[in-house]
């Protein structure tokens, strides 16, 4: 399968405001972006590079929940990626220091 452009930077970035991915309470479309750092209590800080390729590849959370709108539009980019690809992307993510939410 042939890759697809992920959505741009631009959108991930309005989500996820420059403090590393730690979340946005007034994301765009008034929708909440939640903290994508490492941190345990606030982020996906207990999430495995598995469980961060599953949302990209199917939308389910480690919880058996499923995205919000928002990285629901992700997602239907990001499952069209490689499996390598998606993997990078988790592997990214994990790197990322963790930060507490930038509030509710």
């Amino acid at each position: 399968m042939e890759s697809r452009p992920v959505p741009g930077r631009r959108v991930c970035v309005g989500r996820h405001p420059h403090r590393a991915f730690a979340g946005n309470p007034h994301g765009p479309d008034g929708q909440r972006a939640p903290n994508i750092t490492s941190d345990e209590a606030t982020g996906i800080g207990k999430w495995s590079i598995a469980d961060i390729e599953t949302v990209l590849f199917s939308g389910q959370t480690p919880d058996f929940d499923s995205v919000g709108a928002g990285m629901g539009e992700v997602v239907n980019s990001t499952a069209n990626l490689t499996q390598e690809d998606r993997h990078a992307i988790a592997v990214y993510l994990k790197s990322l220091p963790p930060l507490p939410a930038t509030g509710k």
